[in-house]
């Protein structure tokens, strides 16, 4: 009987310590999918959850990353979505919610528990199991920050090379302008995600994208032309930069003009020219056409060097609206000048020689010919035809006058000069503008005053500026609004 009363004893007592023990157990942590650990540490690179994951559920417990924020939402243009990167790689988190930034700010290291959330390998991107985003306010305890802070640069844009493994991340190039039809639009149109093109000079594209609500509404597109700094990601199946801020694309810098490179060959010979068309060209209208002949430092075959003085005056964005005209900046080549000019020193005097012949030479020659030849093909006011140079240019400028006296309205001469015993050979129809500089040791000064005195004694209307103190130099006129103001005036 006393046996038998233990027994119950015993029992109760194995009982309560299984329940104990059964208690403990619950206060640790389950590793089953259902109740995954929470990982301290990264278990993974971007890039490894990337490429074990992409496509499904991550149902494994206990998988996490660490990224570092390289988006803000605080100018509305990413919206609901939270960029990271690390050494390895870019992706994003798609998130219900506003005012990101304040939470995970730029640069912050965050740690990311990915188990029940969903991989999408093409857009590389975390979602919930059901491809939803996340809720804002219930991310607590999926992304944390960790504390620490990195920094990573923009990584240089080439289009050309974009690929997949480049998405999410943070990119900028240099030198892209927005298309002369859209500048002065608005950024976004009929308030919805809106699309654009930018270009640079050597002709490659970006795609931006603008979504309503952010910094850009009402914003309405440059003249001028710069950076272009945003995030990489995919839209309609491509490639396109979302920019964070309107600082992404501060715009300062003069735009390239749109000079496009061709070659004209008469009698055997062959320039190199560059030539812009008016904006929204109407090939029956009516155009002036502007010659512009380089000095003596861009001679060569490249059809590059030619354009480093002047194209600004004529190409930007102002000029081409309020006058759009035909120009073209041929290249003399190497070997030879715009004229026989000869030079040599007389008791330390420069002297100038100027020989004509009945023929103008080569370059000279297809200079004339290939005006005449644009006169023919396309939509030029044959009343409105200028030539303007500097330098050797300057000097051309009075030969193409010599040879072609039918052709220009108006021509300017900057530091050149001619042998003023030809002017009547001149055109009477053509108004002359010449510019010097009073110190000027290249090209004597005098060259300038005795055409311009040859040119009042013949009855020409001529203008000479000489500048005190500048030597042999040309941007204070090309960069004077007069210059190209009065060239437009004249007409035959």
């Amino acid at each position: 009987m006393k046996v038998i009363r233990i027994v119950p004893v015993l029992l109760t007592v194995m009982l309560f310590i299984s329940s104990c023990s059964r208690d403990d157990k619950n206060d640790t942590p389950s590793n089953t999918p259902n109740q995954p650990t929470a990982a301290t540490e990264a278990t993974h690179t971007l890039l490894e959850l990337i490429d074990e994951y992409g496509g499904k559920e991550i149902k494994d417990p206990g998988i996490a990353v660490t990224g570092t924020v390289i988006s803000s939402d605080e100018e509305g243009n990413v919206k609901n979505q939270l960029f990271l990167r690390d050494d390895t790689g870019a992706l994003f988190i798609s998130i219900n919610g506003t005012k990101l930034f304040e939470t995970y700010p730029l640069d912050a290291e965050v740690l990311v528990q990915c188990t029940g959330l969903k991989v999408d390998a093409d857009n590389r991107s975390l979602t919930t199991a059901t491809g939803d985003p996340l809720v804002f306010n219930g991310t607590e305890g999926i992304i944390t920050k960790t504390g620490n802070t990195n920094f990573y640069s923009t990584t240089n844009l080439n289009p050309e090379d974009i690929s997949i493994e480049d998405l999410n991340h943070n990119f900028h190039a240099f030198g892209y302008q927005f298309d002369e039809d859209v500048v002065g639009e608005s950024y976004i149109l009929n308030n919805q995600t809106t699309i654009r093109t930018v270009r640079s000079i050597e002709g490659k594209e970006v795609k931006l994208v603008f979504e309503p609500g952010s910094a850009f509404e009402g914003e309405t597109i440059p003249t001028k032309q710069g950076p272009v700094n945003g995030l990489l990601v995919k839209q309609d199946g491509g490639f396109v930069l979302k920019p964070v801020s309107l600082d992404d694309l501060a715009y300062t810098f003069d735009r390239t003009a749109p000079f496009e490179k061709q070659t004209f060959s008469f009698n055997g010979n062959t320039l190199p020219y560059q030539i812009m068309f008016p904006r929204n060209y109407d090939p029956n209208g009516s155009y002036p056409l502007v010659v512009f002949l380089h000095g003596a430092g861009e001679r060569g075959s490249n059809n590059t060097s030619q354009m480093a003085y002047g194209p600004k005056t004529f190409g930007s964005y102002d000029a081409r609206t309020d006058y759009p005209a035909i120009v073209i900046f041929p290249q003399c080549p190497s070997d030879i000048m715009w004229s026989r000019r000869a030079k040599y020193d007389q008791n330390g005097q420069l002297i100038f020689e100027f020989p004509v012949e009945q023929n103008p030479n080569s370059a000279m020659e297809l200079v004339i010919e290939l005006v005449r030849t644009t006169m023919a093909n396309e939509a030029v006011d044959d009343k409105r035809i200028y030539v303007s140079g500097l330098s050797m240019g300057g000097i051309g400028v009075f030969e193409f006058c010599y040879y072609a006296p039918d052709l220009p309205a108006a021509a300017i001469s900057l530091a050149g000069g001619h042998d003023s015993s030809f002017v009547s050979s001149y055109g009477t129809n053509i108004d002359f503008r010449l510019y010097h500089g009073a110190n000027d040791n290249v090209v004597p000064p005098r060259y300038s005053q005795e055409m311009h005195a040859g040119f009042q004694k013949n009855g020409f209307q001529s203008e000479y500026f000489e500048a005190p103190g500048r030597g042999h130099e040309w941007n204070y006129v090309l960069n004077d609004p007069d210059y190209i103001q009065w060239m437009f005036s004249r007409s035959r």
